[in-house]
């Protein structure tokens, strides 16, 4: 670690401090240019972790790096996470089948604690489960407290996605410290930074170290100039003191010469060149090695000395990054380049399964001529068996993206497309055999679809960017998500003949965008591409997936409070040809907008008739769907005691689903029922059960929620300290999350409860707080009922 020991013992003593819970800086960034030695240092780190106090377990992943000059990792939703969970369960094996090391059986607290990543971690098992329809409406609508501007359903439902990865690694801190190192952290997808911000929040005081590692330089040009989403999260988490940050340094002069004593045996000090190869590799350590490679190979430098026995003026002096690594691969013999052009087709990780098959070169054979061209030259190196398709192969790295790059651009733009159809035709078959047993199809996805569309294979490419963003979805990860849905749209526009097959395809991506959209609550984006999908599939003759986009469409108008727009549309469908499933979906969407509309007796017959229809098909949504409109039908009819049998009635439906996302609804609508009706105590009982579902499964929104509702129960009793309590804690959570609209709403009540235990002094000061931040927001929904407020404040003598 020539010129990095302060920098390697200063990352060292912090990684102490913060497994022993001294430190609330649990983040460190390691930051510096491309081929500074980050991955180097990174690797020091390791070694020196591993032997600290209690051996702590060290998990290391890598982002995926670049393929064709496109930035696959930044679609790849959680890949860096979901490798350094496999590296923590791979982590001794011996130990963890004894269950000396970790005290637990992995897969058990997987399938207890963590299953939506058991199918992504290989070591654990492949996954069991299916999509849940996630219904949030009557919730929302009796609490009052959601906001029209958000939508909690998509947050939520990522949330949980984050809250069982956190509790992995709290479950294992338990019995051992962790260091989690994650490499190129300016190619990881926006979920995978958004994750880094929830754990660092979350796992504060714990023994868990997380090393981030990335080229600031590319993090603020990535995404045309508006900036990685990485730098925003390592803001965040300044702003909050839970990171810092140690710039890997650039070779100095005396580092240089530390350097160049270390590798000639006997070397001499030449201050000469030292000047000169400093200034020629600008301090960067992949460079300097570079550069002594080619010099040993023009025969410039003494390989035992480290003389230099040339002239400065006569050697042709690299210019740049590029030049460097242009010379170098001009030593390659003709095969070994045109091997290693090949090979940078596939990408900057580049397999032996895929290469050998494409240079016709039996496996054992390609095995040893990367083996001869790694030892040779070190443009290469081996990253052992990986499963970047299908299957599990050997799997190669180009030693720097500058020489993938080179490697990839001296190809002619023929022979480039003839090897991407190449590579294409091999790896269908792998795509084909992932879909059957569902393994790694977001992996492969990104890789499989560059190909093809280099290769104009634009259907095939937007096909499996469909298929990729669907499974992305059910992980909510939805910039991803989205990333992959309008690429395959661009990608359908290039295709001259149009078919009905073409169509279909569009018809299915735009529904599937819709339905994020909705989930964000961009609910305008929502309704037209809901619209747009309802044309397409009109023109295509395909009904039900019609009256589907029609019945997602109502369901946006009524988060917007349109009501009336919903029950026509919903209406105009009932009077066409419906199967029984469609029916009774119709119906219950009907017999909600029906209650909240202002007509809950016949909103109540609509529900009904969907309840019976769904009971005779068996369909579970439809049913829990229903059973949540007529409980909160009755709720708005005052007729409290109906209210309350029908959402008994769904939480026990959603209990002998095991299906927590909905007991989540009706644990926190029953609740609403007992207060409205006076009886706190049973309220208040409800509300624990409610907050303990939402704390253990990480649905940080209802939490929020429920925390208000359970401190609005103790102002409304006159016990104002405890409501305090409670709220205040909702505003730290809203606070930590940056939720600024549920920042905004908690402020409110704070004041309203100080207002009601006459100290106005406080009411003011939050009471005007809140309006700040109303106002700074167009925060209409905090508005409405922090202003009635502020006016009795100013009335306050």
């Amino acid at each position: 670690m020539i010129g990095r020991e302060k920098q390697l013992q200063e990352v060292i003593q912090h990684i102490g401090s913060v497994l022993k819970s001294t430190s609330q800086e649990n983040v460190i960034f390691i930051t510096g240019e491309a081929g500074i030695g980050k991955s180097t240092f990174l690797k020091a780190v390791a070694e020196k972790a591993s032997s600290l106090h209690n051996l702590p377990i060290i998990a290391t992943a890598q982002c995926s790096t670049p393929l064709a000059g496109q930035n696959i990792g930044e679609a790849e939703a959680l890949k860096p996470w979901v490798d350094a969970a496999d590296a923590i369960v791979r982590h001794n094996s011996e130990e963890l089948k004894n269950s000396e090391k970790v005290g637990f059986d992995f897969k058990e607290f997987f399938w207890e604690t963590a299953p939506a990543w058991i199918e992504l971690v290989p070591v654990v098992g492949s996954a069991i489960g299916a999509g849940v329809e996630i219904i949030t409406t009557g919730y929302e609508h009796l609490t009052g407290n959601k906001k029209p501007e958000k939508s909690a359903g998509s947050a939520i439902s990522q949330q949980q996605i984050f809250q069982q990865y956190i509790n992995l690694l709290l479950k294992i801190s338990e019995s051992s410290p962790l260091v989690i190192i994650l490499d190129d952290f300016h190619w990881a997808d926006d979920s995978s930074c958004n994750l880094l911000f929830a754990a660092a929040r979350q796992l504060q005081q714990k023994p868990i170290a997380f090393l981030i590692a990335y080229r600031p330089d590319d993090a603020l040009t990535a995404r045309d100039g508006e900036g990685h989403s990485i730098l925003h999260i390592k803001n965040e988490l300044e702003r909050y003191d839970f990171s810092r940050e140690i710039e890997v340094p650039k070779f100095s002069e005396e580092n240089l010469d530390e350097f160049l004593r270390e590798h000639y045996p006997n070397y001499t000090k030449d201050a000469i060149f030292e000047k000169w190869l400093t200034h020629e590799a600008g301090g960067n350590a992949l460079f300097v090695i570079e550069f002594l490679k080619t010099l040993e190979e023009d025969n410039y430098i003494d390989r035992q000395s480290g003389v230099f026995t040339g002239n400065f003026d006569a050697v042709e002096i690299p210019k740049s990054a590029f030049a460097v690594i242009h010379e170098r691969i001009r030593r390659l013999s003709d095969d070994a380049r045109e091997f290693l052009q090949y090979a940078s087709v596939e990408g900057e990780t580049f397999t032996t399964a895929v290469l050998s098959q494409i240079t016709e070169l039996m496996p054992l054979k390609t095995l040893q001529r990367l083996r001869s061209i790694e030892d040779k030259h070190h443009i290469v190196k081996s990253i052992g068996k990986q499963v970047l398709y299908s299957n599990e192969t050997t799997a190669y790295q180009f030693a720097h993206a500058l020489i993938h790059r080179a490697m990839y651009e001296t190809l002619e733009e023929e022979e480039r497309e003839l090897l991407h159809a190449a590579i294409l035709d091999i790896v269908k078959k792998e795509w084909n055999e992932a879909k059957e047993t569902g393994k790694n199809l977001t992996g492969m996805a990104n890789r499989i679809a560059i190909h093809a569309e280099i290769a104009k294979d634009y259907l095939f490419a937007a096909e499996v960017l469909l298929k990729a963003a669907q499974e992305r979805w059910k992980e909510y990860a939805e910039t991803e998500a989205v990333q992959n849905i309008d690429s395959a749209l661009s990608l359908l526009k290039k295709i001259e003949n149009q078919s009905e097959h073409i169509s279909f395809l569009k018809g299915e991506l735009l529904y599937l965008r819709a339905d994020i959209y909705q989930h964000k609550a961009q609910f305008e984006k929502a309704v037209d591409s809901f619209t747009e999908a309802e044309l397409v599939f009109t023109e295509f003759h395909s009904e039900s997936r019609m009256n589907d986009a029609i019945i997602k469409r109502s369901h946006v108008y009524s988060c917007q409070g349109k009501f009336e727009e919903s029950v026509q549309l919903l209406q105009a469908l009932l009077s066409a040809q419906l199967t029984l499933s469609q029916k009774a979906t119709t119906l219950s969407y009907l017999g909600k907008d029906l209650s909240e509309y202002g007509n809950p007796k016949e909103g109540i017959e609509k529900l009904t008739e969907a309840l019976r229809i769904a009971h005779e098909i068996g369909d579970f949504n439809v049913i829990a769907h229903a059973l949540d409109g007529l409980g909160t039908a009755y709720f708005v009819s005052q007729e409290y005691d109906k209210s309350l049998s029908y959402f008994e009635q769904g939480l026990a439906v959603a209990k002998n689903e095991d299906n927590y996302l909905m007991q989540s609804i009706f644990l926190g609508n029953i609740p609403v029922v007992y207060k409205a009706s006076g009886e706190d105590e049973k309220a208040l009982k409800y509300y624990e059960a409610a907050l303990l579902l939402f704390r253990k499964n990480g649905l940080i929104p209802s939490e929020v929620i429920t925390l208000e509702n359970i401190g609005v129960l103790f102002r409304d009793i006159g016990q104002y300290d405890k409501s305090i309590l409670y709220l205040t804690e909702a505003l730290e959570i809203c606070h930590k999350s940056n939720d600024r609209y549920g920042k905004a709403f908690a402020t409110h009540l704070i004041a309203r409860t100080y207002y009601d235990a006459k100290k106005i002094d406080k009411a003011k000061e939050f009471a005007i707080s809140a309006k700040l931040l109303a106002n700074e927001l167009n925060d209409s929904f905090t508005a409405k009922y922090n202003s009635p407020l502020l006016e009795k404040l100013e009335n306050t003598i």
